[in-house]
């Protein structure tokens, strides 16, 4: 608390008009001498050899700054808690009293001081305790410092928690910060690549980059990109990354891009082949997510990852592409209100041949084409808009033999288990229920691969 007016050691340059009002803003220097100047700082006070303050009395102090021990702003409502808190007497209820008119006027600094003060003169006063955030534990009252840390913990931002868990907050804190700080870059190099003159310079930067926290930006800016060699250089850029950190960003690039070349090379890099340190721990962080991409709701996808897994899956992949032997999807399909007319047709994900995209037969495979025409004989599939304007929607349901779930399996049989291990070959058809009954007669042979 500030002391009490002292005479100064300044000149005092009294104004020679009247009394101005009291100043909006309550400043204040304390003297190294003792006491304090209260008022309004004239100019600026961090300039010059001298403070000016407009008293509140109305009066104009110059101080040298040599006599000065510190100086502060202060708004016109804390000073009236100052002068209220020089005022009040020792008394539990004063305080309390002093602490609500800080709250209603949203001086919290100053209400915790007053309730600090009122614990001087009544250290069980539960509401003061309890409004500075105390704890009772085990019939002591504990500041929140002193509860963290008889609790062994520490303080993160506004939450108390594990030495353990602010380490791994902060490392997270730490990891977002790098990855906003690539946002920006990355934005430069969208722009560039687009710019023939400057889109060679940008390419041999990107190629460069080996910092993971980077992958959320490039897969922002290049992941979706419309051109395919810039896709192309993103995969390439991530094949280049250390570890199992581009593992995700890279299955769903094999999973998801239309562009074959760009699959493979994404497959590629989750396999040994392009990452010779890193390639065996990447194929095992891959394979969950491929084993995820065979439950796809869109075939194209499930026959992605059929593919991807033929290339660097293990045994464990066995079930999951038994099951995907034969999947079934469904289509919503715009069907006209009367018999004989023509069909519209749309499908979700669904591709024309192979696992690229092409926009024949309205989008659609040849399986789902001939699924939708056995259910519905007399339609007539226009890959453009219909000019029918009353339909209704359906759903048809198509089977699919998916063939890449099929080459996986041969594939991964003849890599993982030696031929003279196997009781019995592998099927050779997509039946189901016959690569099951193999599989359960056989996977002894696979234990330990």
């Amino acid at each position: 608390m500030f002391g009490s007016t002292r005479p100064v050691v300044a000149a005092l340059l009294l104004t020679a008009a009247a009394v101005s009002p009291a100043p909006a803003r309550a400043d204040v220097v304390v003297l190294k001498a003792g006491g304090e100047l209260r008022g309004e700082f004239v100019g600026d006070p961090t300039r010059g050899e001298s403070f000016v303050i407009r008293t509140q009395t109305g009066a104009t102090v110059r101080v040298e700054r040599s006599e000065v021990r510190d100086w502060a702003y202060r708004d016109a409502g804390r000073e009236a808690f100052e002068r209220r808190f020089d005022r009040t007497p020792d008394d539990p209820d004063a305080w309390w009293a002093l602490a609500e008119w800080a709250l209603q006027n949203r001086l919290r600094p100053e209400r915790d001081r007053a309730l600090r003060k009122l614990l001087t003169f009544d250290p069980d006063h539960e509401e003061a305790r309890l409004a500075l955030g105390h704890r009772l534990d085990r019939g002591e009252w504990l500041t929140p410092a002193q509860w963290r840390g008889r609790n062994g913990l520490v303080l993160y931002g506004r939450r108390a928690v594990s030495p353990e868990e602010k380490a791994l907050l902060e490392a997270a804190d730490a990891r977002d910060a790098a990855e906003k700080a690539w946002f920006r870059q990355a934005r430069q190099w969208e722009r560039a690549l687009s710019d023939p003159a400057r889109a060679g310079a940008a390419r041999a930067e990107m190629v460069r980059v080996t910092d993971p926290t980077a992958i959320p930006a490039f897969r922002q800016f290049f992941a979706e990109s419309s051109d395919s060699r810039v896709r192309m250089l993103y995969v390439q850029v991530l094949a280049r990354m250390p570890e199992t950190a581009p593992v995700p960003a890279l299955a769903v690039q094999a999973m998801g891009d239309v562009d074959d070349l760009v699959r493979e090379q994404a497959v590629r890099a989750l396999a040994e082949e392009t990452a010779p340190h890193d390639g065996p721990a990447r194929a095992g962080a891959a394979q969950p997510l491929l084993r995820d991409g065979l439950r796809n709701d869109a075939n194209v996808t499930v026959r992605r990852a059929a593919a991807a897994l033929g290339a660097l899956g293990d045994a464990n992949a066995v079930p999951d592409l038994i099951r995907s032997l034969i999947t079934t999807h469904q289509y919503k399909v715009a069907v006209p209100e009367t018999s004989g007319a023509g069909v519209s047709l749309g499908a979700n994900g669904a591709v024309g041949g192979g696992l690229g995209a092409n926009a024949a037969g309205g989008g659609l495979s040849p399986e789902a084409l001939l699924g939708i025409r056995a259910q519905y004989p007399t339609a007539i599939i226009r890959p453009g808009p219909s000019p029918i304007t009353r339909t209704r929607q359906v759903t048809v349901k198509v089977e699919h033999r998916n063939p890449e779930a099929l080459a996986a399996l041969q594939a991964i049989v003849a890599r993982t288990a030696p031929a003279d291990a196997l009781g019995v070959a592998p099927p050779v058809s997509y039946d189901e229920a016959l690569w099951a009954a193999w599989w359960e007669r056989n996977q002894a042979a696979f234990a330990g691969l």
